[in-house]
């Protein structure tokens, strides 16, 4: 018990540095993703990376957590809707098994983040002005990486038929102004705060 309780507190004290550099490498791996499909390779690659960062989140929050159940009780909604999903799946007839696979772990990344980062905040109350910073370094690679493509004439545009609009090394462009629109607020805030 003794050495769960240390294991904890090593986990819950570097919590704050993980939760900056998991916001950071959110935007690396959008830009990988772009370039995966640019050269039409296949996107196991960008998808195992994400299934890992992801699986890491959950084992961190996991390990942490004071009420388990919590994690049990939402893995066990999570299986109980892939299996109906693909039972009425392979009724209907699949057209792509691992496509839709794909599809369901994004959709469940959003409810499994959220419950890891509610336990993270629970845990240490530094975690707020982590992610704040790592939310405004992410938003400070972005717009490094939307002049890079700007500067180099290899942005695809937000309106690619029209060649309008600035959209980055990025691969969905209403996605990447939705967290543009996000994070200006949040960087904003972020500089506020710090310089007055």
């Amino acid at each position: 018990m003794q050495t769960d309780n240390s294991i904890k507190n090593k986990i819950t004290a570097y919590l704050p540095k993980a939760v900056f550099i998991i916001c950071l490498i959110q935007p690396l791996l959008d830009i990988l993703s772009y370039w995966v499909d640019y050269f039409k390779i296949t996107n196991i690659i960008t998808l195992g990376l994400r299934m890992l960062l992801l699986t890491f989140i959950v084992a961190l929050a996991f390990t942490i957590s004071t009420r388990k159940r919590v994690y049990f009780i939402t893995a066990g909604i999570l299986c109980l809707f892939t299996l109906c999903h693909i039972f009425v799946h392979f009724k209907i007839g699949y057209i792509d098994l691992t496509a839709d696979i794909t599809n369901l772990i994004r959709i469940y990344h959003l409810p499994l983040v959220t419950l890891c980062f509610i336990t993270f905040f629970k845990a240490n109350k530094d975690i707020y002005k982590y992610i704040l910073a790592g939310f405004a370094a992410a938003f400070i690679v972005i717009i490094i990486i939307d002049i890079l493509s700007l500067i180099t004439n290899t942005d695809p545009h937000t309106y690619r038929d029209k060649n309008i609009g600035l959209c980055g090394w990025f691969y969905f462009a209403n996605t990447q102004s939705s967290i543009i629109s996000a994070l200006i607020s949040i960087f904003t805030l972020c500089v506020i705060k710090k310089h007055k």
